[in-house]
């Protein structure tokens, strides 16, 4: 019986683990979440994905080499 309980203990020591993992992963993804409604998102997305520029700022793109 005594090697049932350890194991019992291991394991629950294991999802414990685990557990505190996906806690820390989702408080992450919350954060993640939270950013993504805010307006320095949406410029950046805009930026990287639509090529986005100020009114004053001046857009360089790289010429593909041949």
């Amino acid at each position: 019986h005594y090697k049932q309980y350890h194991e019992l203990c291991q394991q629950e020591k294991e999802m414990a683990t685990q557990l505190e993992e996906l806690k820390n992963e989702s408080e992450q993804l919350k954060v993640d979440i939270a950013f993504t409604q805010t307006n320095e998102y949406v410029e950046r997305k805009a930026r990287e994905l639509l090529g986005w520029v100020k009114p004053g700022e001046v857009k360089y793109v790289e010429k593909a080499s041949e």
